[in-house]
C-alpha cells in the first residue's frame, strides 16, 4: 500500500464514523492531517510513517447525546470488521478500533469538559516523496 492510499483510507474511515455520530450535523474542521513516525521492536524510528487525522470539538452546543454519538461512531468501525475496545466510565466514553490491515481509530467523549476527540492513523508506509 502506498502513502496516498493509506491517507485517503484513514480520512474516509474517520469521516464516516464522525458523520454517523453527527447524524446530519455539519462536520467540524479537522485539527489537521499529519504523520506519526513508525518504530521497530526496540522502539527505534524507522523510515516509515502512519498518516493520521484528528478532530476535537465541544459537543453540547450541537445537541449531541454522548452515548448515542459513541454507539453510532463505534458501529461504523464494527461494521467494517474491526476489533473494538470500549473503556467507558460515567461521564467518559473511550472507544478504540483496530483493523487487521493496520488502521487504528479512537474516540473519546469527556462530558465534564464538553469535548469529543476522534481520529485515526493508517498502517506504516513509506512517506510521500
Amino acid at each position: 500500500m502506498d502513502y496516498e492510499e493509506a491517507r485517503e483510507t484513514v480520512v474516509r474511515l474517520v469521516n464516516e464514523a464522525l458523520d454517523a455520530g453527527l447524524d446530519g450535523r455539519e462536520r467540524p474542521e479537522p485539527l489537521g492531517f499529519g504523520n506519526d513516525p513508525c518504530t521497530d521492536n526496540l522502539i527505534g524510528p524507522t523510515s516509515e510513517v502512519r498518516p493520521d487525522i484528528g478532530y476535537s470539538f465541544p459537543y453540547a452546543a450541537l445537541g449531541i447525546d454522548s452515548e448515542t454519538f459513541a454507539e453510532k461512531t463505534t458501529e461504523t468501525w464494527r461494521a467494517r470488521g474491526m476489533a473494538i475496545t470500549e473503556l467507558d466510565s460515567p461521564g467518559l466514553y473511550e472507544r478504540f478500533a483496530v483493523s487487521e490491515d493496520g488502521y487504528r481509530f479512537s474516540l473519546t467523549i469527556n462530558e465534564e469538559i464538553d469535548q469529543i476527540s476522534i481520529g485515526g492513523s493508517g498502517p506504516c508506509v513509506d512517506p510521500p516523496n
